[in-house]
């Protein structure tokens, strides 16, 4: 009796990020901050919502305070005391290969907090005639 064997290719298609590159401006802090951004690829013959099934950053790059879950999201692994540029590479995978993956670039900007501060020297009179009492 011949047997009839159909085999399925399920990986036609690469991920592909959302956007080419990612970038986020934030102000330093001395807290771990929860989700700074979300990094999304998204993969056509996935079965996660047509989404990647994970990320991760590059590590063949300088080490950095972030991490990235399984869902793209982005959150530091430390208190972000300095303001600077971080730029790093995010991967996502195939949900049926991990040798099939895309990488987008992110940056995020650090910066200092806007705290007003006067310029120059100013002075103000005031003599008792100024000064007026409401009655309650």
């Amino acid at each position: 009796m011949p047997v009839k064997i159909e085999v399925i290719d399920h990986d036609d298609y690469k991920p592909q990020f959302e956007q080419r590159q990612y970038i986020k401006k934030i102000v330093k802090t001395d807290e771990i901050v929860e989700s700074i951004l979300t990094v999304k690829a998204r993969d056509k013959d996935c079965t996660n919502n047509g989404y990647a099934c994970s990320y991760e950053i590059v590590r063949d790059q300088p080490v950095v305070p972030f991490k990235v879950d399984a869902s793209g999201s982005i959150s530091t692994t430390e208190s972000l005391d300095k303001a600077g540029t971080y730029t790093f590479k995010v991967r996502g995978y195939d949900c049926l290969n991990k040798n099939s993956f895309a990488e987008t670039d992110v940056t995020i900007e650090v910066s200092e907090p806007c705290v007003p501060k006067f310029i120059g020297t100013f002075s103000i009179s005031i003599s008792l005639f100024d000064i007026i009492l409401l009655d309650n």
